[in-house]
């Protein structure tokens, strides 16, 4: 990028000289695209109607196909501004339990709450930058949780993608670019959201080199609820499942 950035500059002098007028105008950039920012409002005002509580299972896939299970809790508890989403993995012989609380108010950014005992004995408040760190040693860092992509003010829908249909599903293509990417983050998430539902279903993260990173999908739905979901790291060639066990007479607070 430093060395495309350098041709474009001795080409913008180059073309200077050779005509000697005056400077052309400076470039604003395009508009928001509305259409977005209404989608991307739409999602993130969703509060939950009633408090949930599951158990389910972590299963992280090494390249050699071994498999680690981490069992953990997942609450989702709504506030008249918002919700809270609480992950808790089981305390496993050597390993001590490990929790993340994303806060979630509508209009606002988002909170992370990290407690990681490897770290120390009390939770830490981190911002998106820093909160894109894994837990609990899967391939999901915390901001994937907290889908912090749709956070971002730069949200633009593609509509000349030939693939617009996930699981069979229509789906609206939301392109989302981080305003300040850092070297081992995402710099561009592409993700399909359902026509009808709402909801992401699919999504793949870039870095700002434009090297695809993760895919994320919905691999499962059960009575009306996510069930299961994939995320797969395309640098390490690992993936990481989570499996909620939705049981509709025992899911409510």
């Amino acid at each position: 990028m430093q060395i495309m950035k350098v041709l474009f500059l001795v080409s913008l002098l180059i073309a200077t000289l050779g005509r000697n007028t005056a400077a052309d105008p400076v470039q604003t950039p395009p508009p928001p695209d509305a259409e977005a920012q209404a989608l991307v409002s739409a999602l993130l005002s969703q509060i939950p109607q009633e408090a949930l509580r599951v158990n389910g299972v972590m299963t992280v896939r090494s390249p050699g196909g071994k498999r680690l299970k981490i069992p953990f809790q997942h609450s989702i508890l709504p506030s008249p501004d918002g919700w809270r989403v609480i992950y808790k993995t089981e305390h496993s012989g050597a390993e001590p339990s490990e929790w993340l609380e994303v806060i979630h108010r509508i209009g606002k950014p988002n909170e992370y709450l990290h407690h990681d005992p490897a770290l120390g004995a009390h939770a830490v408040e981190l911002n998106q930058a820093d909160a894109a760190v894994p837990f609990a040693k899967t391939d999901f860092w915390l901001t994937d949780l907290g889908l912090e992509f749709l956070h971002w003010p730069d949200q633009r829908l593609v509509t000349d993608l030939k693939i617009t249909m996930r699981k069979g599903r229509p789906c609206k293509v939301l392109e989302s670019l981080n305003p300040a990417p850092t070297s081992t983050g995402y710099g561009r998430v592409l993700s399909w959201i359902d026509s009808e539902h709402g909801g992401v279903i699919y999504a793949e993260a870039s870095d700002s080199q434009g090297r695809r990173l993760k895919v994320f999908e919905v691999k499962a739905v059960r009575e009306g609820q996510v069930s299961r979901i994939e995320i797969r790291n395309e640098q390490l060639d690992t993936r990481t499942s989570i499996e909620f066990f939705v049981e509709p007479d025992s899911t409510r607070e």
